[in-house]
């Protein structure tokens, strides 16, 4: 009877074992295509429109705050700030988060929650100070450090022109 226990065990260790092991795969696959995607131009579809202005294209958010499965998003979201390894990708993720809660964002207000569109933007904009702080504190070269430096400062004056759009709705 032992036996029979201990093997059940070993097959459900091992199981366990594969399942995080396709997750990490899966999570780093999803992570290079997203990078990818947003160096090459093919990730934003959102329109952001300011006085009746496109100002700035948004990737498309997805689920949102306070949507059931919303939580598997916020593991995801980490779980790529885990596997991104170099200075230069833990930094373009920043900014491509930063991105997907302003359009998470975006949706709120759609949907005509107000407050949690303004949280949420909020959250957006701690996402550029993170990659400010990730700059400043890697070794990146000079005009990787002046180009992500440039994007930082166009995200904060898009961000702060769209966020006092919305408060004039």
């Amino acid at each position: 009877m032992k036996i029979k226990f201990k093997e059940s065990l070993i097959v459900i260790a091992g199981l366990i074992l594969g399942l995080m092991i396709l997750m990490v795969s899966l999570m780093r696959a999803t992570l290079d295509k997203v990078i990818n995607e947003a160096r090459a131009g093919q990730f934003r579809d959102v329109p952001m429109l300011v006085e009746g202005k496109e100002i700035y294209k948004l990737p498309y958010g997805g689920k949102l705050p306070g949507e059931r499965f919303y939580f598997l998003k916020k593991i995801r979201n980490w779980s790529w700030e885990i596997l991104s390894r170099k200075e230069k990708n833990k930094i373009e993720l920043s900014l491509i988060l930063a991105d997907k809660k302003m359009s998470e964002a975006w949706a709120l207000l759609k949907k005509g929650y107000k407050q949690e569109a303004f949280t949420t933007g909020d959250e957006a904009v701690d996402k550029l100070k993170y990659a400010y702080q990730l700059l400043t504190e890697s070794e990146v070269d000079q005009e990787s450090q002046e180009m992500f430096q440039e994007k930082i400062i166009e995200k904060q004056e898009v961000y702060k022109d769209i966020l006092e759009s919305w408060k004039k709705q």
